[in-house]
């Protein structure tokens, strides 16, 4: 999926991903969701959002998450494997 209205520019809003180059956060984006319910208030308070733009920030938030979820995962795959390693090579020593 291409994310072509996601832009990320360090020298702005200190280089979080934004809607189309605005001021305007996909973390913003996702916590106006929360609060405005109703897409017709929601737009009517931001009349420069957009649906696609919606649902472009959601698909980077659950590609985020998603790699989140792998590196958390393998961060504890490569702990448990260190933690065994340690654990049999201690054992090594008592026996």
């Amino acid at each position: 999926m291409k994310l072509e209205r996601i832009t990320i520019n360090p020298s702005q809003m200190n280089g979080q991903p934004c809607i189309r180059g605005q001021r305007l956060t996909v973390k913003r984006v996702v916590d106006l969701l929360a609060t405005y319910p109703d897409r017709h208030e929601l737009y009517q308070e931001f009349p420069e959002l957009e649906e696609e733009d919606i649902r472009q920030a959601l698909a980077y938030v659950s590609a985020c998450w998603e790699d989140a979820r792998r590196a958390s995962n393998s961060k504890i795959s490569v702990a448990n494997d260190s933690t065994v390693s340690h654990l049999n090579s201690s054992s090594r020593v008592f026996k």
